[in-house]
């Protein structure tokens, strides 16, 4: 659950997940930070088997959360009235890049 709430907690924030190497990214050191109050965790982040703190597993594991998100904005438009604004635009890089805004009013008019 602490490393699903540290992602969390990334991701809301647009922070950077990943670092130089593992040992020195945000999410072990905040796993670190927060193994202060829980021995166990510390005793688990030392074990050198546990493989979810890979990179491969925080993608799959945001990725499941983004598609959660995406059923509950999906289940809550599906019966409303919705309008979707799109706009590209070439950045500095000479990269496309494209912005969606998804507007929906939900069944209190909000």
């Amino acid at each position: 659950m602490k490393i699903m709430e540290n992602l969390q907690y990334f991701c809301g924030q647009g922070q950077a997940i990943q670092g130089d190497s593992e040992f020195e990214s945000n999410f072990f050191q905040l796993m670190k930070l927060r193994g202060k109050d829980d021995p166990k965790l510390v005793e688990w982040l030392d074990k050198a088997t546990d493989k979810y703190m890979t990179h491969d597993i925080q993608h799959e594991i945001i990725t499941i959360m983004a598609h959660l998100d995406q059923r509950d904005i999906i289940k809550d438009i599906s019966t409303n009235v919705f309008s979707i604004i799109a706009d590209e635009y070439i950045d500095i890089s000479n990269q496309e890049q494209l912005t969606l805004c998804l507007r929906w009013i939900d069944h209190e008019y909000n």
